[in-house]
């Protein structure tokens, strides 16, 4: 006998990379022009030591920023997103280390969505769905740079009600 339970997935969404990737190209992008532009011309910034300490700082906050998309592409690479008749799921595993976070679909309050330019441009965007109660709240989930975020928001919504 073959049946589905409460736990077993409807629809399965995984979050794209790609509008990650576009970003963490830009980012270096900018960052090759203001350094290269900076070195070239270090009358601009102080000239001496102080071009120096400056160019250092550029260098280390665009470090930061490029190894911060490089970790959510691979966080967003091993994540998956469920929707299960009972509830909504984020899941995701790296190194080693596993999380599931669940809301139940009668506990949902409501969703947003959420489109940056990049992501409009491509038919991506972030979905957060959240929950509410009057003593506590469950919090929400976002679902991150996914495809065609209406259609999903309202597959979700259609579960929901």
């Amino acid at each position: 006998m073959s049946g589905t339970t409460s736990s077993d997935p409807i629809e399965e969404f995984e979050p794209a990379t790609k509008v990650v990737i576009i970003q963490l190209g830009l980012t270096a992008g900018l960052a090759v022009v203001l350094l290269g532009l900076f070195s070239l011309n270090r009358g601009m910034v102080g000239g001496g030591d102080l071009a120096n300490i400056i160019l250092a700082v550029i260098a280390f906050v665009f470090v930061l920023a490029i190894l911060r998309l490089l970790i959510k592409v691979i966080v967003l690479s091993r994540t998956k997103y469920v929707l299960t008749p009972d509830d909504l799921r984020l899941e995701y595993s790296l190194f080693y280390k596993t999380k599931t976070r669940e809301i139940p679909l009668e506990q949902l309050r409501g969703m947003e969505l959420n489109q940056n330019r990049v992501q409009s441009a491509l038919g991506f965007g972030t979905l957060v769905f959240l929950t509410g109660g009057m003593n506590q709240s469950l919090g929400f989930i976002e679902f991150q740079n996914i495809l065609n975020p209406e259609s999903v928001r309202d597959t979700v919504r259609a579960r929901a009600d």
